[in-house]
């Protein structure tokens, strides 16, 4: 008879919960913007991921586009998408509500 060892390794609810999917990227940057995130992760004793994705967190809502995005879609909210032509309809007319009366292009906000 084998006892089963309950230390260490995978198992079924043990460990940290995931926070999102993980995926790796090569991020060019100027030096001085390195060294103020490096100096935020010193600061607030953060890993140089956690800083970067709060920052991300909190200005990716805030983009142009994104307000608009959410905008239009506040504004049909009565909008019955139930199939996928449903999906194209809703996405052909936010494009041209976006990108053809408002006359303007996508530009991050990043201020």
């Amino acid at each position: 008879m084998t006892e089963q060892n309950n230390r260490g390794g995978k198992r079924e609810g043990a460990g940290r919960k995931a926070i999102g999917e993980t995926r790796k990227v090569s991020l060019t940057l100027p030096n001085e913007l390195w060294s103020e995130i490096e100096f935020l992760c010193e600061y607030d004793g953060e890993s140089q991921s956690k800083v970067i994705r709060k920052m991300l967190e909190k200005q990716i809502p805030n983009t142009k586009m994104i307000q608009d995005i959410k905008e239009f879609q506040n504004a049909n909210i009565g909008a019955d998408i139930t199939s996928n032509e449903d999906v194209v309809d809703f996405c052909v007319k936010l494009v041209h509500e976006i990108f053809i009366q408002k006359k303007h292009k996508y530009e991050p906000d990043l201020k």
